[in-house]
């Protein structure tokens, strides 16, 4: 694949689902991830010679309404993680390459008091928090099997178990966020 406009190779890696995802879960996910380069402005997708756009958008093979000769957005694999209050207080910058996107689950269960399932992919970012801190506030990890209740003993937050307001709210924000009709 190669850039619409400088024709330079925009591909970076192609990964296979099973080599990077772990667990039984993994089918519903993609069959392959394209990691685009990072080190060149992406303008679009160079289509082979001959290429038109087909008239209805049902034929696409890509995202409705994207034209895939033209690059709308731009996503780098790192980013920018800002901590504030008493756990990061006079840390400082952490090291470039010590923190993945996969540590911002664990990271906020542990800052919420939460103890982290063992199957849970990334780490908690403890390279961010300072020692006093995390003297009193350690990392606590637990074996998940099945829906657990919570530590207060109220439900487990399974939407079979709201009464039909709850469930109203629920859709209501779903909907509003574009996950259902």
């Amino acid at each position: 694949m190669r850039d619409s406009v400088t024709g330079e190779p925009i591909v970076r890696d192609v990964l296979l689902r099973d080599d990077i995802y772990p667990g039984p879960h993994t089918g519903p996910a993609e069959d392959i991830l394209v990691r685009w380069r990072e080190d060149i402005v992406i303008h679009g997708v160079q289509m082979p010679e001959g290429f038109e756009m087909p008239a209805e958008e049902d034929e696409l093979s890509v995202m409705p309404g994207e034209d895939p000769r033209v690059i709308s957005g731009d996503h780098q694999i790192h980013g920018v993680f800002v901590g504030v209050g008493n756990p990061f207080a006079g840390v400082g910058q952490v090291p470039q390459g010590n923190m993945n996107l996969l540590d911002m689950t664990p990271t906020i269960l542990h800052l919420r008091g939460l103890a982290i399932p063992t199957a849970m992919d990334g780490k908690v970012l403890t390279s961010a928090m300072n020692d006093q801190w995390l003297a009193s506030n350690p990392v606590q990890t637990t074996e998940v099997s099945g829906i657990q209740p919570t530590a207060d003993g109220s439900d487990d937050g399974d939407p079979s178990d709201f009464d039909p307001e709850e469930q109203k709210v629920l859709e209501e924000r779903l909907r509003s966020l574009g996950y259902i009709e």
